[in-house]
């Protein structure tokens, strides 16, 4: 036995979920309340971190401070995409491959940015490298970022978490590729 609405019936029931959760509506049961935001109504869902940088970060800002500091301004952990974007003049903002090359960096930060301080222009930029790096997801990564890095055309050095060997003065001049 056939039901002769029931394809119409299976197209609407699809297009309704669609529309609900595009538009960010939840199910009944969750309240319209996110999971995060259910976790948090239950109180003491965040603390507050211990230290905004690791020993090795905060002695090389000293170290910046003492070079940099009586005429740029320092930042730490700065988000890439505050630093670089896409290229709208090749890539249309909003299109497929804007969104792509946003994405791919979008969630990625910078240990230390020196930002000029008349222009807020930046300067230059560098990655504390630890142990970590050394893997290969992390080495990927770091691949990636260098040629963002390179390509957006930012003074953009890696240096060494521990010894600081690849730190460059503020008048000295890239010799080489990060």
């Amino acid at each position: 036995m056939e039901l002769p609405g029931l394809p119409l019936l299976a197209v609407v029931v699809i297009a309704l979920i669609f529309l609900k959760l595009k538009s960010g509506g939840k199910f009944s049961g969750s309240g319209g309340k996110t999971r995060a935001m259910r976790t948090m109504s239950k109180g003491g869902a965040y603390v507050q971190k211990a230290r905004f940088m690791s020993p090795p970060e905060a002695r090389f800002f000293q170290k910046l401070q003492k070079e940099f500091g009586q005429d740029y301004l320092i930042f730490s952990q700065v988000r890439l995409v505050d630093v670089v974007v896409p290229n709208t003049k090749r890539y249309a903002s909003g299109g497929a491959e804007y969104l792509s090359l946003f994405r791919q960096i979008s969630q990625w930060h910078v240990d230390f940015v020196i930002v000029c301080k008349k222009s807020y222009q930046v300067v230059r930029a560098y990655e504390l490298d630890d142990k970590t790096h050394n893997r290969p997801d992390r080495q990927r990564r770091d691949k990636i970022y260098n040629s963002v890095m390179l390509d957006a055309g930012v003074d953009f050095y890696r240096v060494n978490s521990e010894t600081f060997e690849g730190f460059r003065a503020k008048d000295s001049k890239k010799t080489s590729a990060a």
